[in-house]
């Protein structure tokens, strides 16, 4: 009876916690906080939040991202694929612009059961998720008061946010929000975004929408109407974990982009001050970001947040030209697509894993926890709320691979110099050394050599204690046999313990 006494005022005080924002703040009351934020830039150096809330995310390791919307029904790129001849190239527009936002009225998805998703988080060891709130097209999936076009366009005003932050808590996951403030459907598609492609395609000139003597007007009411929905987003919702922007600098002369941008960030703090916010909210300068670092790093980290988000281009990752000065003392993350070209949906070929994409897969995520960033991985939905056959099933082999050896990713120390020792990613934990053989080339290789002095007490296969690694220290060198007859398919990691701390 005490025992179920005690529980019962465990979960109310969870309950508690979870509903603490909404039963502090209505949203009018969040609109008027904007008024009176702040301004002014953050303090100089700038550097990860320390609010107690927050801590999580460097050891977070690994998450799912979501990129769910009306473009999903077809297959369409998410927003991008409108746009025709973008990015001053000649490409194809994959929809037109009618056609593209008439997709709002049969976004309706019938099978979207966001339980699944999260089991699917949880099995390959998970510990956030982020799901496009609103893309750039404008689209958001809840029943928002702001803009023509979001869930009761054509799908009965459901919240599908609600339905996805109770099944993330119900499953322990953190709760993230992307959100794009940048909205090309914003003002029946005239803003000062998309100049000079005012008519989705780069080869039609187009004027810039308003005169200048009306464009700073014009911006303020778009910032009324980002906070209108950021106010529904932070106050309806409970606390929310991460805020993932993407995009909000309004073009033409005289918009103070920087000082909102500022203001928006102080009073998303001022709301909920255990968020986390990425840097990409306008062009917020924060050289701090890449201190000792050259003009490329300079220039993608040219905004202020709580972390970095490296976007798909591996090189960020392991090119010392571009990541130099940017991993300290900075929390990070990289975020790529599980695989194929489109961060939405995108029909399977098969229904059968795809090996080299899960090698790909853990060497990223090894790599990752080595230089002691997050992976944040994405899946795109189907229009009607379903992962596609081939990447559960890529899954579940990931998932029977992850969780026995998951001590080698979680709960660990990186060893960001792991190059200058070791062929392979190397994470620590107190007196034990793992070694990552994961990736097509190092999943195969039967010796290892690294620059370790210390000797080993034991040596061993993670998750096969009857694996047998013969050993030799020599002359400040550990060289590695492995069992051959006993490999996996995916790599294996190798798990060092030394009598001392395993740091290097």
């Amino acid at each position: 009876m005490m025992k179920h006494m005690v529980l019962g005022l465990v979960l109310a005080a969870v309950m508690a916690g979870c509903q603490s924002v909404e039963a502090k703040l209505t949203l009018d009351e969040a609109r008027a906080k904007f008024a009176a934020a702040s301004s002014e830039e953050a303090t100089s150096p700038y550097h990860p939040t320390t609010d107690p809330g927050a801590q999580w995310f460097p050891e977070a390791g690994f998450g799912l991202f979501m990129h769910w919307g009306m473009y999903s029904v077809n297959e369409n790129r998410p927003s991008w694929g409108v746009l025709h001849n973008r990015f001053k190239q000649k490409t194809p527009r994959d929809i037109g612009l009618d056609e593209y936002y008439a997709l709002a009225k049969k976004f309706n998805p019938q099978r979207y059961n966001p339980d699944e998703w999260m089991k699917l988080a949880k099995s390959l060891g998970m510990t956030y998720v982020v799901l496009t709130t609103k893309h750039h097209d404008g689209y958001c999936l809840w029943p928002s008061a702001y803009g023509d076009y979001n869930t009761k366009s054509g799908a009965n005003g459901r919240d599908l946010l609600r339905e996805y932050v109770d099944a993330a808590r119900r499953h322990g996951l953190k709760v993230g929000f992307y959100y794009s403030p940048r909205d090309w459907g914003y003002n029946n598609h005239q803003s000062g975004f998309l100049v000079p492609m005012q008519k989705f395609d780069r080869d039609i000139p187009a004027e810039f929408p308003y005169p200048e003597s009306q464009n700073k007007e014009e911006y303020l009411k778009w910032i009324d109407f980002t906070v209108g929905q950021l106010s529904e987003l932070l106050t309806q919702y409970g606390p929310i974990d991460v805020l993932w922007f993407d995009g909000a600098t309004w073009q033409g002369k005289g918009i103070p982009n920087n000082e909102y941008g500022n203001k928006i960030r102080n009073w998303i703090y001022s709301i909920q001050p255990q968020i986390l916010l990425n840097p990409r909210w306008g062009e917020i300068t924060n050289p701090d970001y890449a201190v000792n670092a050259g003009a490329e790093v300079k220039k993608i980290a040219r905004s202020a947040g709580d972390f970095y988000t490296f976007e798909s281009n591996w090189k960020h990752i392991t090119d010392p030209h571009q990541n130099a000065g940017v991993y300290e003392p900075i929390w990070f993350e990289f975020c790529d697509i599980w695989k194929g070209w489109n961060w939405g949906y995108e029909k399977a070929q098969s229904d059968q894993p795809d090996w080299a994409n899960m090698h790909r897969i853990l060497d990223h995520l090894s790599t990752l926890r080595a230089l002691g960033g997050n992976y944040l991985l994405n899946i795109g939905p189907s229009g009607d709320g379903e992962y596609r056959p081939d990447v559960k099933a890529e899954a579940a082999v990931l998932s029977a691979w992850i969780q026995p050896r998951k001590a080698a990713f979680f709960g660990i120390t990186p060893v960001k110099q792991w190059e200058k020792i070791s062929p392979a990613p190397l994470t620590c934990s107190e007196k034990t050394l793992y070694v990552h053989l994961t990736g097509e080339k190092l999943a195969v290789q039967e010796e290892v050599r690294l620059a370790v002095a210390q000797e080993p007490v034991a040596v061993r296969v993670l998750a096969k204690p009857d694996a047998k690694v013969a050993f030799k220290s020599d002359n400040g060198e550990l060289r590695l046999t492995l069992p051959v007859a006993t490999r996996d398919p995916l790599g294996e990691i190798i798990e060092i313990q030394f009598k001392n701390d395993c740091s290097l």
